[in-house]
């Protein structure tokens, strides 16, 4: 009797599992493809448990409001980094120029190609014009839904309490303050979030077989490439994740791979072929060493100024990791298939590896490390590894927050007051880039300079009615004595330098000494640009004929020594050395 009930309960229990999958069914079919992911999945959430499902749209929210809060300062912040630059350019050309202008894309000495960067300024400007705080509550917007978008995207997989622990944690790390503070990467911000929503749809469609939805994310997936080009392999993640089988994900993701074939002419076609990475760079037989180090440097970015509470929420996130990927079946194409996505985009500027690069890591270690819950280990041994994580990870946000935000506001200030000096007033060693402060002075036409190098105000070769400086005490830029440049005057000696350069194939090398330690740095314009350099480096240059520069070192001990200036020549290039015993 005991066999004939336990077999008939199973009975039962299959056929009332195919009658619920058979109406989940029927109200997929309902969902239509071009709405919202959001709204779809939500859809399915409150017609599975139209009691709880009110349950999502609470952590959504929550998720949404507490970007605005942590980062809610960044709207008093002004125009920094490649701002003014890009601002120039949305001024003067149309929403179609800025997909389609090759000379537009030409012109910009980067060489990356993010169309949607510009068209999102472009959008700000015609509404608002130059008022930078506009342009940071958009930003501070735009950011809010990542954490919503990582929610639902976990949400096809994991409970409500750990989709929301992990879209939170996802937010903290220093990458995502980088991109948040900063309008230039603003297609970081707009990207993420397009790209989930192209991941959602595509999950969706391998569930369903349903190409409607497959067409949706393939339309987004273009989008995100027009933002960035770190989201192309977005594709090859889908292709190994264990939803369906592989024959049923590849052909879902041919519209992908179709767009992914136009958007690569249309690249090629705005940026010309044989596009070669910009910026720092190294001879080819220095590459093995860096390339190597690349694991270690990216794990760095999680820490930035964290500390201790960084490197013990790497820690926790590796093992996270590690667990997940060793407990849950086909995981660990999943991982090696994420990391070389994530990384690979970034090895060409490895050299000089900025916070944001860190970025597309972090992402899918904070995906990968909450994929723990799926194991089979004890949930407390899981929330607590991953508490760790999420507690460190607030610890990390908080300091690095501090640091970097207060670097904002300096450059803000100094450019704001820049704009506003008079033809004989200087500021003086700001932190604003030079091309920034060159880039802002042209967009506002405005009379002011800014000086990088002290030796021509100590020199008496370049006068200056009044002088400003950022007060580090006061964290205000003040109007300074020129007796207060008395103290940096003497500090400068005639010492030791050397200097050998080398151009290769538009690359400016070069190798500076004969000291271990202290700045090296190369001074251009009379002291209106300086740029601190490694002692051991390259850098390529494009349509620079000659360069004219002078090598400035700062010792540790307090003395500065210059060389005589130096021209470098890019169309008849010959090494130049030299040296001061």
């Amino acid at each position: 009797m005991t066999i004939f009930v336990a077999k008939r309960a199973r009975i039962v229990a299959k056929e009332h599992a195919e009658n619920v999958t058979q109406a989940a069914g029927d109200r997929q079919r309902e969902c239509l493809p071009l709405a919202a992911p959001v709204a779809c999945i939500m859809r399915d959430r409150m017609t599975a448990s139209s009691k709880q499902s009110w349950l999502d749209a609470l952590a959504a929210f929550v998720l949404a409001i507490v970007p605005l809060v942590l980062y809610r300062k960044i709207v008093r912040l002004w125009w920094t980094y490649d701002d003014p630059f890009h601002l120039r350019r949305v001024i003067v050309y149309d929403y179609p120029a800025l997909f389609f202008d090759r000379p537009l894309w030409h012109g910009i000495p980067a060489r990356v190609f993010t169309p949607l960067l510009l068209a999102s300024m472009k959008f700000d400007y015609a509404r608002f014009g130059l008022n930078a705080r506009a342009f940071y509550l958009h930003q501070l917007i735009a950011f809010a839904i990542i954490p919503v978008m990582f929610y639902f995207f976990l949400r096809l997989w994991l409970t409500r309490a750990w989709s929301f622990a992990a879209a939170l944690t996802s937010i903290l790390a220093p990458p995502m303050i980088e991109i948040v503070q900063q309008i230039m990467l603003r297609h970081y911000v707009e990207g993420i979030s397009i790209a989930i929503g192209a991941a959602i749809l595509a999950v969706i469609g391998f569930r369903r077989d349903d190409r409607r939805f497959t067409l949706a994310s393939a339309a987004l997936y273009l989008v995100a490439m027009s933002a960035k080009e770190v989201f192309v392999p977005l594709p090859f993640v889908l292709a190994v994740m264990p939803e369906g089988d592989l024959r049923r994900r590849l052909k879902h993701l041919l519209p992908h791979g179709i767009l992914l074939a136009l958007y690569s002419v249309w690249r090629t076609v705005m940026l010309g072929q044989g596009v070669k990475p910009y910026g720092w760079t190294l001879r080819p037989n220095e590459w093995p060493l860096v390339l190597t180090k690349v694991p270690v440097r990216v794990l760095k970015q999680f820490v930035a100024t964290g500390g201790a509470a960084g490197i013990v929420m790497v820690i926790a996130l590796l093992v996270c990791i590690v667990i997940a990927t060793l407990r849950l079946r086909g995981a660990i194409f999943v991982a090696l298939m994420a990391a070389a996505a994530a990384v690979l985009p970034i090895v060409p500027l490895a050299v000089d590896m900025k916070v944001r690069f860190g970025l597309m890591s972090w992402i899918v270690a904070i995906l990968g490390a909450a994929f723990i819950s799926r194991t089979n280990i004890r949930p407390a041994i899981s929330a607590m590894l991953f508490g760790i994580v999420m507690v460190c990870a607030v610890l990390v946000n908080r300091a690095q927050w501090s640091s970097t935000y207060r670097f904002m506001k300096r450059m803000s200030d100094e450019t704001r007051t820049v704009r506003d000096l008079a033809p004989d007033e200087l500021l003086r060693d700001p932190a604003t880039p030079p091309p920034t402060m060159d880039e802002m002075i042209a967009l506002y036409n405005a009379k002011g300079r800014a000086l990088y190098d002290d030796r021509p105000l100590c020199d008496g070769s370049l006068n200056a009615r009044r002088l400003f400086n950022w007060d580090p005490g006061m964290h205000v830029v003040r109007e300074i004595q020129r007796s207060e440049l008395d103290p940096i005057c003497k500090s400068i000696r005639v010492e030791p330098l050397r200097a050998d350069l080398t151009v290769e194939d538009g690359v400016l090398f070069w190798n500076l000494g004969p000291y271990p330690n202290g700045q090296y740095s190369f001074i251009f314009r009379d002291g209106f640009q300086s740029f601190d350099v490694r002692p051991r480096l390259g850098y390529r240059l494009e349509h620079v004929p000659v360069l004219p520069l002078i090598v400035r070192y700062r010792s540790p001990d307090g003395w500065t020594t210059y060389s005589p200036q130096l021209v470098v020549d890019f169309e008849h290039p010959k090494p130049i050395h030299w040296e001061r015993k």
